[in-house]
């Protein structure tokens, strides 16, 4: 199996909790601010950045 499946898997189980890697939330009308910060994430604490409804 390979490793995206088996993420999938752990994650579609609820087995895995995701969410403390979440470190930065967007609405989705501001996705020029996400993807600056994703742009810069070396300088900064930016591990994963997600739009919200």
């Amino acid at each position: 199996m390979r490793t995206l499946q088996i993420a999938i898997e752990l994650m579609s189980n609820e087995k895995v909790d995701l969410s403390p890697l979440v470190t930065h939330r967007f609405p989705l009308e501001n996705y020029r601010a996400a993807l600056q910060t994703v742009v810069n994430k070396g300088k900064g604490s930016t591990m994963k950045v997600v739009f919200e409804p």
